[in-house]
């Protein structure tokens, strides 16, 4: 049986092409030039900040949980 993904169902682009009645071309513009996510330049920036503040929380709690087990006993 071959591999399949999702991919594979999904059609490309992902854009519609057809312009419905009152929707002004400014709008299929602004949709076909919005971010993959559907967040703007701003929201994405603030999300990639919380990401990168929480990431490096959870680095220093390794880090600190880690001394703590290597002093207790150490593996090396």
């Amino acid at each position: 049986m071959a591999h399949t993904t999702l991919w594979q169902f999904v059609p490309y682009p992902y854009t519609v092409r057809w312009q419905p009645q009152g929707f002004s071309s400014e709008v299929l513009r602004m949709a076909e030039t919005a971010n993959p996510s559907g967040l703007t330049d701003e929201e994405c920036q603030e999300f990639h900040g919380y990401y990168i503040k929480g990431y490096l929380l959870w680095a220093v709690g390794a880090f600190f949980a880690h001394s703590l087990v290597w002093i207790w006993r150490p593996w090396f």
